[in-house]
This record gives structure tokens, C-alpha cells and sequence, in this order.
């Protein structure tokens, strides 16, 4: 039985005798099942989405450097974003924690990271720069 080819020109690579693949196909297929299913349920997840990031994006497209600028510097703006416990509880909200919105979580973070104190608050006081999502990131009512 071939286990994979060694490369160009050169002999398929034998499996030893008596060996067994690390993983049954039944056992890949349930997994398989399993990772579908959850990519098709995202409808039903909750995000706190920071738009800011999308903005920043839109500005950098502005042909005049002193609007695009402009543009840029302006609230709401960013390529990232943090609210610290500190900042939190300035706001009046008791947190434990801050949050961070950047590139590696796609800019979001579950909503049940978030008390609805926490959420009301984002949407309302700074509802242009963060939105309520889906998991397939389209805008949902809260």
C-alpha cells in the first residue's frame, strides 16, 4: 500500500507492514460533520463588531491627502481597538476586564464576553464605532 510519494521521479513511499492510519475514515467523516455543522449555525452567534477598522479602510481610499487625513485622525477611526476595566468603570460599568478588538479576532468578540450593561453602552454612546453581528457578520437588532 502506498503511503505518499517521495517525490518527483522518485518511488511512492511504502507504509510499513501492518500499519494503520492514525485516524479511521468514520472517525474523520464524524469529525467532518461536526466542523460543518457549527459553519452553518454562525446565524445564531453573537459579536460586538468595532467598525472602526472598516472606516479607516474607507479613508485610506480618499484621493485628497488633506480630506483622506483628515478623515483618518477623526473619532472612530482605527485599527484597533481596547476599552480597559479602567475605562469601564469610568464609564459607571462594573468589569473585571477590558476587551481588545484588532486583526487576529476578525475585530469582534463574542457577545457573551460582554454584560448587557457593557453592550447597551457600546451601541448606544458609541454605537458608530461598534455593531451587533452575527457570525456571518451581518448586523442583527439586539
Amino acid at each position: 500500500m502506498a503511503a505518499g510519494s517521495a517525490g518527483r521521479g522518485t518511488p511512492p513511499i511504502e507504509a510499513p507492514e501492518g500499519a494503520q492510519t492514525a485516524v479511521s475514515d468514520e472517525d474523520k467523516a464524524k469529525a467532518e460533520a461536526v466542523v460543518s455543522a457549527s459553519a452553518k449555525d454562525k446565524s445564531s452567534e453573537r459579536y460586538v463588531f468595532y467598525t472602526g477598522a472598516r472606516e479607516a479602510v474607507r479613508a485610506s481610499k480618499i484621493k485628497d491627502p488633506v480630506k483622506r487625513e483628515a478623515r483618518i485622525k477623526s473619532p472612530g477611526v482605527g485599527s484597533f481597538c481596547e476599552v480597559t476595566a479602567t475605562q469601564w468603570s469610568q464609564a459607571g460599568i462594573k468589569a473585571t476586564h477590558g476587551h481588545v478588538w484588532k486583526l487576529q479576532n476578525e475585530f469582534r468578540i463574542p457577545a457573551s464576553q460582554f454584560t448587557q450593561e457593557q453592550i447597551d453602552h457600546l451601541l448606544s454612546t458609541q454605537g458608530k464605532r461598534f455593531e451587533l453581528v452575527d457570525g456571518n457578520g451581518k448586523k442583527v437588532a439586539r
